[in-house]
């Protein structure tokens, strides 16, 4: 069964807009939630944006969100994991 397909296109400008309009408003730093391929816009897309512009904290839910953050090499951030480990899934390696 194949179900219906969409696209979802981000002005790259526009984020970069908005994250810059809630930094300076909260002046607090931001964590960018970035779970679910961040919601479909694409996990190493938007890491690799948000990182360009200084963003240095980072959501997911899943550790396979963590490694594909990790495997771009982008230096000083943190990630934070926003759901449970129920089996030390980081330990089996």
């Amino acid at each position: 069964m194949i179900k219906d397909r969409f696209m979802i296109e981000i002005e790259k400008e526009k984020l970069i807009n908005n994250y810059n309009y809630l930094l300076k408003k909260s002046r607090k730093k931001i964590i960018a939630v970035v779970k679910a391929n961040a919601y479909g816009l694409g996990i190493k897309e938007i890491v690799t944006i948000l990182s360009e512009i200084g963003c240095k904290y980072f959501a997911v839910s899943r550790v396979s969100e963590i490694e594909e953050i990790l495997a771009l090499k982008i230096e000083n951030i943190k990630i934070l994991m926003l759901e449970t480990l129920e089996s030390f899934e980081l330990l089996k390696n």
